[in-house]
């Protein structure tokens, strides 16, 4: 039991650094007292009788699923820094509900890339009988069981100040980093902050958990640097991320008009940097636009007007004007105010059947938060990175259900991603990896969408098998299983 590790200095320790000057006996007789309150706590959690208290907070029926308890007695006895990838709808957030439920005492800081996570969360801690608080730079500021901050806001003065603060009533017992993976994309333009969370993790002193659903096993080494950790003491559990519940399927929309539809090599090598024509662009864009509402359509004609559908427009324009054409909610930053993108979600999200049960949005929506009956998740347009798309087209199919994924694309983009993929393959084969070719036109375009993006488009395998290889590391699949997976296209 390693729960005495999360104790730093006792009160003991501080007589004797100041020679016993300093501190008056009765505040050494407080700071005993609190500290005997942390141990009490920790001991407390560890005789705790986890598959009972996952039933009291969840219900009789609730069990432990995957490697959830292996994980939360990791949790318990203070090991770490632990990180824990788990598929989307794998239960994640147990990790950190669990042990604040056993021990409502104490305080868990929970680190959400999004405002709508936290949000989410608040909910979701109200519905299980769990003390959560979205923590806020100005007001009155108070102590939870569970307290949600985004990690902008984590690398603050001020919420550092309530850090110390919640130490010295020593009430602090960890502090985790969901959705992990996006400490890996900030830039020095986007999002900046985000890269002083390692450094703030450090100076909080407590057991670290980081949780994902996609890190694929070649970042695992970027994550540790970007957040500090030493390799060999990280804690790293991993199960397969593929989605057996989920079909996946491509629509590549062949364009008819005569001088837009496919390109013959000799042509694309000639014109590889010039600029489309709007008006060909607009009609392109057009195709797509329509055949998203065709899928929709086609899918509630098909009786499945009791779920729920997300369409991701990967562009605000797409958003609006999908959202304007089935008439329905589009979600996207500056899209009203905070409280009207909140009743938005909660309309959506109690919604029972119809259009009321489908949202457009951009990728903002696509981490973390967890409506149970998604059904049909459409990308108007592939995201550029492969670990987004699991994550959104992993919006459906919660808690086992089938559901499907629908991704929609101009045929011009592939053939354009090909051409890029291919000139950075002979790059490669030359010994070079910088994505300009010997004219120098490619640059912008190489890192723009990942090879394995245009690999699971391509459908040239099965796009399981991108799947597992590219996020897991699995080089076993030669297709879909049948009979245990829904099959892809």
């Amino acid at each position: 039991m390693r729960w005495h590790a999360f104790f730093g200095f006792r009160a003991e320790d501080r007589v004797e650094r100041s020679g016993g000057m300093g501190l008056k006996r009765g505040q050494i007789e407080f700071d005993i007292e609190r500290e005997d309150i942390q141990r009490r706590r920790f001991e407390r959690l560890h005789r705790a009788d986890m598959r009972g208290q996952l039933k009291q907070m969840m219900g009789e029926s609730a069990e432990f699923r995957g490697l959830q308890e292996a994980i939360i007695r990791t949790v318990v006895r203070g090991d770490g820094p632990i990180v824990q990838i788990t598929p989307t709808g794998g239960g994640k957030s147990l990790t950190f509900m669990l042990p604040a439920f056993c021990t409502p005492d104490g305080m868990t800081i929970v680190v959400t890339p999004l405002v709508a996570l936290e949000n989410d969360m608040e909910e979701r801690c109200r519905k299980m009988g769990i003390d959560g608080y979205v923590w806020k730079s100005r007001g009155v500021q108070r102590g939870a069981s569970l307290v949600f901050v985004t990690p902008e806001s984590a690398v603050t003065k001020g919420f550092r100040s309530f850090v110390e603060r919640m130490h010295g009533q020593e009430k602090l017992d960890r502090v985790v980093v969901d959705e992990c993976h996006t400490v890996l994309e900030w830039t020095k333009t986007f999002r900046p902050r985000i890269g002083q969370l390692g450094s703030a993790l450090q100076e909080f002193g407590l057991q670290v958990i980081c949780l994902t659903a996609t890190l694929k096993r070649t970042e695992e080494r970027l994550l540790y640097a970007q957040l500090g950790f030493e390799a060999e003491r990280v804690r790293l559990f991993r199960e397969r991320t593929t989605r057996r519940n989920i079909e996946y399927r491509v629509e590549i929309i062949e364009e008819e008009e005569e001088g837009v539809g496919r390109r013959s090599d000799q042509r694309w090598k000639q014109n590889m940097s010039a600029i489309k024509d709007k008006k060909d662009e607009e009609k392109e864009e057009g195709k797509v636009m329509e055949r998203v509402c065709e899928v929709v359509k086609m899918w509630i004609e098909a009786n499945h007007n009791e779920g729920k559908v997300v369409i991701y427009g990967g562009t605000i324009e797409r958003v609006k004007k999908i959202a304007a054409s089935l008439d329905c909610v589009g979600y996207w930053n500056k899209a009203g105010s905070a409280e009207d993108k909140a009743r938005w979600m909660e309309e959506w999200r109690t919604s029972v059947g119809g259009k009321s049960g489908w949202i457009v949005a951009i990728n903002a929506l696509g981490l973390g938060v967890n409506v149970p009956d998604v059904r049909l998740v459409i990308h108007a347009g592939m995201p550029r990175r492969l670990r987004d798309f699991v994550q959104e087209s992993g919006r459906g199919g919660r808690y086992g259900k089938r559901s499907e994924s629908v991704v929609i694309v101009r045929s011009s983009w592939m053939e354009e991603q090909q051409g890029i993929w291919t000139k950075r393959r002979e790059e490669r084969d030359r010994g070079g990896d910088n994505g300009v070719s010997e004219e120098g036109a490619v640059s912008n375009h190489a890192c723009e969408w990942e090879e394995d993006v245009v690999e699971f488009v391509e459908g040239k395998e099965c796009r399981r098998e991108v799947l597992d290889r590219e996020m897991d590391g699995f080089m076993g699949r030669v297709g879909c299983e049948v009979g245990e997976e829904e099959r892809c296209d």
